[in-house]
């Protein structure tokens, strides 16, 4: 005779198997996710996918407005919008002015510029900085404040480092990083010697080249090169990259994806479309079971 725990113990297990059938062989609600299955099939949406949010009864994934990010809780306004939208009395994100952060009741006033751009002189629109050198300028669109490398801000304006620099802080003629083929010596850069590429200058003042300019490709140039010619080996994988010994897959062939310790893996699903690798339970199998629960319910009345 079965025991009580044995019963409850099988009645579990059959109900799990009935709720994973009825989850693998339900179909998400449209737009949605992620779901979750009750006992009876009925489906949830937990989450929706992308530009949908889930209505008041979370019974279906309804499309946000443009430029929405949150519904209110009537389920038709905004609450929330997107970046580079207003909220509206309306309840409706309106888009800014340009391509700013805008105030929250006036569209055409920025907050805050996006890089390589400025306020202008009425310190309410954008636009970008007016020196060609210069990739943030958020005061003023004509006062930078950081220039591109080879470059610093004085006095507002963007100024050329001194020669074979490319990064200076605050002074033009004190070099903080030499370009390729340069060297550090007394806050100044100066050149290699001819027939070098790159080069050090060692503690006891000696210069020493590091890379004759003879060389005609570097490592990593080498790899590539020997990288767009390789045949993939590892199963289902479409493009790759080897050093001549070792190949790593950067992408796979339709319906798999590059895992860096299994090569290529067939991709998974988060919601059933009846395209998933899990193999569904047999229906004999969970009639088999069933049939165990109530053999064993008959067995513990007996």
């Amino acid at each position: 005779m079965f025991s009580a725990s044995h019963v409850r113990n099988t009645l579990a297990a059959a109900a799990v198997t009935v709720m994973l059938v009825a989850a693998q062989k339900s179909t998400c609600p449209a737009n949605c996710a992620r779901a979750a299955v009750y006992g009876d099939g009925t489906v949830v949406c937990g989450a929706c996918v992308e530009g949908y949010t889930q209505d008041a009864y979370y019974s279906k994934c309804v499309k946000l407005p443009e430029g929405c990010a949150t519904l209110d809780d009537s389920g038709t306004g905004c609450a929330e919008c997107q970046a580079h939208y207003a909220l509206g009395e309306d309840k409706a994100c309106h888009r800014c002015s340009g391509d700013c952060e805008c105030d929250a009741t006036d569209l055409n006033t920025c907050k805050t510029c996006p890089s390589n751009e400025g306020f202008t002189s009425d310190g309410r629109t954008c636009a970008a900085c007016v020196d060609s050198h210069c990739v943030d300028c958020l005061e003023s669109n004509e006062q930078c404040v950081m220039c591109r490398p080879g470059y610093v801000a004085v006095d507002g304006k963007c100024e050329p480092c001194s020669d074979g620099c490319l990064i200076c802080i605050n002074d033009i003629t004190k070099c903080e990083y030499c370009n390729t083929g340069y060297y550090a010596k007394d806050d100044k850069c100066e050149a290699c010697p001819e027939g070098c590429s790159e080069c050090e200058a060692g503690e006891d003042g000696q210069v020493k080249c590091t890379k004759p300019a003879s060389r005609s490709a570097t490592p990593l140039q080498e790899t590539i090169t020997r990288a767009e010619s390789t045949t993939c080996t590892t199963p289902k994988c479409s493009e790759c990259v080897s050093d001549g010994q070792t190949e790593v897959c950067t992408t796979c062939e339709d319906g798999f994806f590059a895992h860096p310790a299994l090569g290529c893996d067939r991709e998974e699903v988060s919601c059933s479309t009846g395209s998933g690798n899990a193999a569904l339970p047999s229906s004999s199998s969970v009639l088999s079971l069933i049939a165990a629960v109530s053999a064993a319910v008959i067995t513990l009345a007996l």
